[in-house]
């Protein structure tokens, strides 16, 4: 972009209540930014997300050991002659 005007990028900050009223028939929710966001949002939806955390590590470990015991493993070479 050529010669681009320098007060595009100078963007002020929106104060809460004009933004709730500018989106008025939207339910919005603001969160500050020092506010953590695990505390801002329902904590019974969090927990989800770490159970399936759990589920897919344990399907990847079971994807590895199931691949692995179905493998084809050549088994040691026995030494000529047979045993002595």
């Amino acid at each position: 972009a050529l010669n681009v005007d320098p007060s595009e990028s100078d963007l002020p900050h929106a104060e809460r209540a004009a933004l709730q009223q500018t989106l008025a028939p939207i339910d919005v929710k603001i969160f500050d930014a020092d506010r953590p966001l695990q505390s801002a949002a329902n904590p019974e939806r969090n927990n989800w997300s770490e159970i399936l955390l759990w589920v897919l590590i344990g399907l990847l470990l079971f994807e590895q050991w199931f691949a692995y015991r179905l493998s084809y493993h050549m088994r040691p070479l026995q030494p000529a002659g047979g045993t002595a």
